[in-house]
């Protein structure tokens, strides 16, 4: 399906299947929804294509420029980007409910749901954590500043968390672009571990038989018992 509208249509973001809706992201560009069997589109948020899209560009709301990989869940699209985390029915493109955060998110994550909780990176926050039921903020833990930054038009000193964090022995994983993996509790968020490994890490952690691994900037691949 076409989706050539000539600016920032690079996207790491795979799709998501929501329920016969496949939807697609381009970075800055907009969030696409086609049917998974024709490929029909039925629906595109981006800025200026229908009247929801500018209004909600008018009110200073550009979630259509979120970075976040979508995911589907429980009948919903989640998303994050911006300043914000989103739920949006799938077959209509609209918003269901909303976060405002009022700190940057805008970065290549995805939510993990634990035991009620939403968990989630951000470009300068480090992990955060949302109570599930009312969306409030429960907690924010900050990783150390970034040795190198996505996205690269941010300025230091950044704190950022641009990866999909992992469930692994009862604790909260995430990689940082500080050249760290990092645990937390996910209950407090207090820090009960900070692997520095002097690289930087772009790819997330992954969880298979339970081991947890990860590969760093340099290509370099670790696997954690």
């Amino acid at each position: 399906t076409d989706v050539s509208y000539g600016i920032f249509l690079g996207s790491p973001a795979c799709p998501a299947i929501c329920g016969g809706v496949v939807v697609g992201r381009a970075n800055w560009a907009g969030t696409y929804g086609y049917d998974a069997k024709t490929g029909k589109t039925l629906w595109i948020h981006k800025l200026g294509n229908a009247p929801t899209a500018k209004e909600r560009h008018r009110l200073a709301e550009p979630w259509l420029e979120c970075m976040g990989f979508p995911l589907y869940r429980n009948g919903r699209l989640i998303l994050t980007g911006h300043d914000r985390y989103f739920e949006v029915d799938p077959k209509s493109g609209e918003i269901v409910r909303q976060k405002k955060l009022g700190f940057g998110v805008s970065c290549f994550t995805a939510p993990v749901f634990l035991d009620g909780r939403i968990y989630f990176g951000s470009a300068s926050e480090g992990l955060v954590c949302l109570d599930e039921k009312s969306l409030d903020l429960l907690w924010k833990a900050q990783v150390e500043q970034a040795l190198y930054s996505l996205p690269t038009y941010k300025y230091s000193p950044i704190r950022s968390l641009c990866s999909v964090p992992v469930v692994w022995k009862g604790l909260i994983w995430a990689t940082a672009q500080d050249g760290a993996l990092y645990a937390w509790d996910p209950v407090s968020g207090e820090r009960r571990e900070r692997i520095f490994t002097g690289v930087p890490y772009i790819a997330s952690a992954k969880v298979s038989d339970n081991r947890l691994y990860t590969a760093d900037f340099s290509g370099r691949v670790r696997c954690f018992v």
